[in-house]
């Protein structure tokens, strides 16, 4: 139980509601991202070694929460882009392009593909998505003046929007995709992928105008169906 309030979070038993000592409850929870179904996912982020004998990572563990030991691990560098996926996934963009995919249930991290190194130099932020079959990952940097559009139902795109296959992996496609949205909302049940941005802008010098810009791409080669 986490209160809202400064206190220290505590454990009960489910059976009768009593207390559980666990000293390292704390230290668990402070770098938790998820709750699995055997345990804590924490991600930790070192500081790089004195004399810069060795860079810094990050360490995405499966932790038991009854004894505070650590089941399964895996490290990513520090300058590696991650975007967390719904669910037990995560995506890791390494500094060199190479792109993994982490499913912490099934204690397994592997490579998917890669993508550009100049493209994730350039990124500000990662997200990702994915579907039965593919997983389509955003490297975005910061949007045009002008631009606005989000919710909660989408991610920003403004660079590299790639697709990989998630089953046998390898990259499908990729393409260069300038200050949209990819929308979410029923993305699993259709064959493309939706992108909308809209613009502010001046039509008179008293009315600014709005302009929206849509494009479809179609979800398994990526080839534009539409572009207004």
């Amino acid at each position: 139980v986490i209160p809202p309030t400064p206190d220290p979070p505590f454990v009960l038993t489910a059976e009768d509601g009593s207390p559980v000592e666990l000293p390292h409850l704390e230290r668990v929870l402070a770098s938790a991202i998820a709750v699995a179904d055997h345990g804590i996912v924490t991600l930790e982020h070192s500081l790089p070694a004195l004399l810069g004998l060795r860079g810094s990572h990050s360490r995405l563990k499966l932790v038991d929460l009854p004894t505070g030991e650590t089941v399964w691990q895996t490290s990513f560098p520090g300058e590696a882009l991650l975007a967390r996926i719904a669910g037990d996934e995560l995506v890791a963009i390494e500094p060199d392009g190479t792109v993994r995919l982490v499913n912490w249930s099934l204690r397994r991290d592997r490579t998917l593909g890669h993508v550009d190194a100049d493209d994730v130099r350039k990124a500000r932020s990662a997200h990702a998505v994915a579907d039965r079959r593919q997983l389509y990952l955003s490297l975005s940097g910061p949007a045009e003046g002008g631009y606005w559009s989000g919710g909660p139902t989408s991610i920003p795109v403004n660079g590299t929007l790639a697709a990989f296959d998630r089953i046998r992996g390898g990259l499908v496609w990729q393409d260069d995709v300038a200050n949209q949205i990819l929308l979410l909302g029923h993305r699993a049940s259709l064959p493309v992928l939706l992108l909308h941005a809209r613009r502010s802008g001046v039509s008179t010098p008293t009315v600014r105008a709005q302009q929206a810009h849509v494009q479809m791409l179609d979800k398994w080669t990526g080839r534009e169906l539409l572009d207004e």
